[in-house]
């Protein structure tokens, strides 16, 4: 997984990001089960506010003038596993644990 900065980031849907990164990928992240599942993430939750995505200056985050952000490692890693190219953080925990491993 490399961890590059956005260039780019628009929306493609009601809680979906599209991404554009300096190595050339792009992908998206759906937002929506984040967006339902914390309280503090509500303001998302409104299709206007949610239209309002702008990439920081240094294109190391994205960020809403609600005051929420999201940085590009983060990004990264949930277009990784929505893609199915990386196994989802909570999953190699549970195999971690299957297979008695620290």
């Amino acid at each position: 997984m490399t961890l590059g900065k956005l260039l780019n980031v628009t929306t493609s849907s009601l809680q979906t990001l599209a991404l554009e990164w300096d190595d050339g990928r792009l992908s998206q992240v759906d937002l929506t089960s984040l967006i339902d599942g914390h309280p503090n993430l509500a303001p998302l939750s409104a299709p206007k506010e949610f239209s309002k995505v702008a990439l920081a200056a240094d294109g190391w985050s994205v960020e809403w003038p609600c005051g929420i952000d999201f940085g590009a490692q983060q990004l990264r890693r949930w277009a990784d596993e929505q893609a199915g190219e990386t196994m989802p953080a909570a999953a190699f925990r549970r195999w971690m644990e299957q297979h008695k491993l620290t």
